[in-house]
């Protein structure tokens, strides 16, 4: 996909490359399809897709969490430029349905946690990830401030000299604490208590609970993590997650004056920005295999993120206005990015930044053509249409063609272009993952699945992955809820799409050692040949390691 954002304060021409110059050798023939997209809104394609922001299931404690949390950025954008209502309305039914299925995944003692009473102890990470979009959705939809108080009494008693103490699941090795070398996990509390508390100062019993207890505990943390700052290794994410915490602190209150580790902190995280004339970006890079070193675009989607919102707190336009510009070229083709916490606080920079960049007035004349003679799309951009998402589809002869945007009037505009296309067969580099699966042909209606996972990379501290198996034709898979129950099965959740025939499953941990699961699948239909189907392993937030195979029936 290529994206870009450009705002024009002159009546010239200005032209945007969208020619895909980089599609593989082994493209299946007659597969590749495409689509150009014009708007006036960097929020557009967000709010265009509010069901498919990001294209994985959500089946579990924090998935759930992208249903909710992205329509509360996108309502507040909406809120300050007074547009849609319908959209609004559809947000707000969005956020009230996530809010109440969130509540399956609530423990007794007020945490959250992956899979709810289902899992030994509450998790740090993700009752903060609650408590803070709670918070900011108690704007547009009713939220139980007791419960709300009772999560933040929860992680409020698992601190240690005021930082805060990891426990139960997160979302990445970097967030872990504690015995981690890289505490990121404090910072990232103190943000949802931040939130919390300018909300419970509304309700009066709330309020001397938050003034009496969070509050403390704000200031309490903020210290707590300056002072490891001081003595830990290197981390920009770390790094970027206190100076923002720290800022937003300044910003409310909570904290009079700015603490002196501040600007060492940014002139640090400023240093280790990735720059080009136009754009700025953070990454930070992990090591993939013995001798490796990769970085992922989701962390780095997520890093940068934190950065704008930081940078707007400062009041550094300049410089978010380039970090939002990579942000930009970043998405996928519903507005979302790669997984949960990447588009959630990606969503959240980019609706912070759109509400507050001056706005210009569009009227904008745009046109792609392809090979300077192919016309593909023509069109203006105004007050009127500047949510619409404008499309149009690339003739198939067209797809590999040098294909151009050119943008005429003053005025903001994105434009963006997406290939879809099937390959042969994948042959990723250095797979972070082995993968093979063994399919029989059907016995009395019956066929045995057996799927076999090996790690093969070099991070010690990983987490969740999923596996995605496409069914063979003809196939559905028979009882395979019961790997939950399994002992040693590493399976926490199962789902099955039914109209994508996909079956999808949710590993705790992929070991080193080579880990078998099987399952049945029941034949429906009778086929004379099945053609091959697709299997991918990856691991939930470093999407980047992968591995995507072919099987077929033996």
């Amino acid at each position: 996909m290529i994206s870009e954002f450009k705002c024009k304060t002159n009546q010239g021409m200005d032209e945007v490359d969208l020619t895909m110059s980089d599609l593989p050798s082994n493209v299946v023939e007659g597969s590749s399809r495409s689509w150009v997209q014009v708007t006036g809104d960097i929020m557009a394609p967000a709010l265009n897709n509010l069901n498919n922001l990001v294209p994985m299931p959500t089946g579990c404690g924090e998935q759930n969490m992208v249903g909710l949390v992205p329509n509360i950025y996108l309502l507040n954008y909406l809120d300050e430029t007074k547009d849609n209502a319908k959209l609004r309305e559809k947000a707000i039914r969005h956020m009230q349905i996530g809010y109440e299925r969130q509540q399956k995944y609530r423990r007794k003692d007020g945490s959250y946690s992956i899979w709810g009473q289902r899992d030994r102890e509450g998790s740090t990470w993700l009752t903060a990830f609650v408590v803070k979009a709670f918070s900011e959705a108690s704007k547009y939809i009713k939220v139980d401030t007791q419960k709300l108080r009772h999560s933040i009494e929860w992680l409020i008693r698992h601190t240690t000299d005021g930082c805060f103490d990891k426990i139960g699941y997160t979302h990445q090795s970097s967030l872990k604490g504690g015995a981690s070398k890289s505490d990121s996990l404090t910072p990232f509390v103190l943000t949802a208590l931040l939130e919390a508390d300018q909300v419970l100062m509304s309700d009066p019993f709330a309020f001397r609970m938050s003034r009496g207890n969070s509050f403390p505990a704000l200031v309490k943390g903020l210290e707590c993590a300056l002072k490891k700052e001081a003595q830990a290794e290197d981390d920009i994410y770390r790094k970027t997650l206190l100076a923002y915490v720290a800022r937003a602190m300044l910003k409310s209150g909570a904290v009079g004056e700015e603490p002196p580790e501040l600007l060492k902190l940014e002139q640090e995280i400023d240093a280790a920005a990735n720059k080009t004339d136009t754009t700025v970006h953070w990454k930070q890079e992990y090591l993939y295999s013995t001798s490796l070193y990769k970085w992922s675009t989701s962390f780095s989607v997520e890093l940068t993120a934190y950065n704008v919102l930081r940078l707007l707190l400062k009041d550094d336009k300049t410089t978010a206005s380039k970090a939002v510009k990579w942000l930009a070229r970043q998405r996928n083709s519903q507005g979302g990015f790669r997984s949960t916490q990447d588009t959630v606080v990606a969503l959240q920079a980019l609706s912070q930044f759109a509400s507050k960049v001056d706005k210009i007035e569009p009227n904008l004349d745009f046109k792609i053509v392809a090979d300077e003679s192919n016309d593909i799309l023509e069109g203006v951009i105004n007050t009127d249409n500047k949510l619409l998402l404008q499309d149009e589809s690339v003739p198939e002869n067209l797809v590999r063609s040098t294909i151009t945007a050119e943008l005429t009037g003053i005025g903001c505009g994105l434009v963006q272009r997406v290939v879809r296309y099937n390959i042969e067969e994948p042959k990723p580099d250095a797979p972070a993952f082995e993968l093979t699966v063994a399919h029989t042909a059907a016995e009395k209606g019956f066929a045995d699945i057996k799927i076999c996972m090996t790690y093969k990379g070099n991070r010690e501290e990983r987490e969740m992955a999923l596996l995605e198996l496409e069914l063979l034709s003809g196939f559905v898979p028979h009882m395979a809820e019961n790997l939950m129950n399994e002992i040693g099965s590493h399976v926490s959740q199962v789902e099955f799409h039914e109209k994508k025939n996909r079956l999808f499953l949710y590993i705790d941990k992929v070991p080193e050692k080579e880990h078998c699961i099987q399952l049945k699948a029941k034949e429906m239909y009778k086929f004379e040949e099945r053609k091959p189907a697709a299997a991918v392993l990856l691991d939930y937030y470093q999407t980047d390691e992968r591995v995507e195979i072919l099987y077929a029936e033996k």
